[in-house]
């Protein structure tokens, strides 16, 4: 046994009798931090929330807080360039975090759950590195304008998002009883999710997990989603197009449109924007139209975007990111997303990217 592992184990046993129900105590060495803020947040209704914070002092901290039932949480630094932001699943008890800033190292213990999280994160964090690979080769070949080298490089993404996606799904199916499952689900599958597949989800986890906040959780958004099913009459938005004029969705009635939520800032939105403009242009006289709704915050960026990617129809926002009034009335988690609805503005479909949305609208505008 290492000297670092002897340690967070010794620490571990010292404290773990005298902590209260409910609480959970951190206790940090992380070797090379001095005079550095630690922070323990949480991510709740697309705000960040402080649960305690405390200076770091040659290394040494120490972080409290009560949990009802197991949850992610986020271990963050101040300023923030000296030590990556660092994910810990929560549970009543003690808990140790040991690392290094060079070779940035972390290793934290006490949390059986914690274990389980990170075995999967560690596969996922490989999958991370693989995908800023394929950015960079994306990035150079859209510099020299090598659109096949585009097209690659966007489809070895494309396969590497699902990778990351079915690697959380295994594991929740593979896992009913376990909390870890839960937090998968809430924390990133129900982003991307489907109505149809976030009941599915929910489906795999056993019952016993079914009285708890984070199942909660879970059936609000299956609520929310069912109000977007094809068949309803999809929620009127009106805000404020680039002039500050209000424009309404209602107003292109009669044409097939795609509500299209999106922003400048959003790596993947702008890599999606080529194969919107190559559908826009080819059925636009056909009766398609785009009714573009942006989670920016600068305008500045937002236009900029509008002109650099060519996109030559309608666009509104509210200039509140995610906190914007029509993002969380149509349940907008993740961009890129989208809604087709027909003549009638009945919702059609929900979420349909490349060669999947030029096939949809190439047959309803036949």
């Amino acid at each position: 046994m290492n000297k670092l592992n002897f340690l967070i184990i010794a620490s571990v046993l010292l404290l773990a009798s005298c902590t209260p129900k409910n609480q959970v105590a951190i206790t940090g060495d992380i070797f090379g931090l001095d005079n550095v803020t630690v922070f323990l947040t949480v991510r709740e209704n697309k705000s960040w929330i402080k649960l305690d914070s405390c200076t770091i002092v040659n290394g040494k901290f120490q972080l409290k807080t009560n949990v009802d039932e197991p949850r992610l949480a986020y271990i963050v630094m101040e300023p923030s360039n000296v030590f990556p932001r660092t994910k810990i699943i929560l549970e009543p008890g003690v808990m140790t975090i040991m690392g290094n800033t060079e070779p940035v190292e972390i290793f934290i213990k006490g949390s059986n759950l914690h274990d389980e999280f990170q075995s999967v994160m560690d596969q996922s964090d490989a999958l991370d590195k693989l995908y800023e690979e394929l950015l960079i080769s994306y990035n150079a070949a859209q510099e020299s304008r090598n659109l096949m080298g585009m097209a690659t490089a966007k489809l070895e993404l494309d396969e590497n998002e699902n990778q990351q996606v079915n690697l959380k799904k295994d594991y929740v199916k593979e896992h009913p009883k376990s909390f870890v499952s839960l937090i998968f689900i809430t924390s990133e599958l129900i982003y991307y999710a489907s109505l149809q597949e976030l009941e599915s989800y929910k489906s795999w986890i056993d019952p016993s997990l079914y009285n708890t906040k984070a199942m909660k959780e879970i059936d609000q958004r299956i609520a929310a989603l069912q109000k977007f099913e094809p068949g309803q009459i999809v929620p009127e938005i009106a805000l404020p197009d680039t002039a500050g004029v209000f424009r309404k969705l209602s107003d292109l009635r009669g044409k097939y449109v795609m509500v299209d939520f999106w922003a400048s800032w959003c790596r993947p939105c702008r890599m999606e924007n080529p194969e919107i403009v190559a559908v826009y242009q080819q059925f636009h006289d056909k009766g398609f139209d785009i009714f573009a709704v942006s989670l920016d915050e600068n305008k500045e960026a937002w236009m900029n975007a509008i002109h650099q990617d060519n996109l030559t129809w309608t666009h509104i926002s509210e200039l509140k990111k995610w906190n914007g009034e029509v993002s969380l009335e149509f349940c907008i988690n993740s961009i890129p997303s989208n809604l087709i609805i027909d003549p009638e503005g009945k919702i059609i479909k929900r979420n349909i990217f490349g060669e999947e949305l030029h096939n949809i609208i190439n047959n309803l505008c036949q």
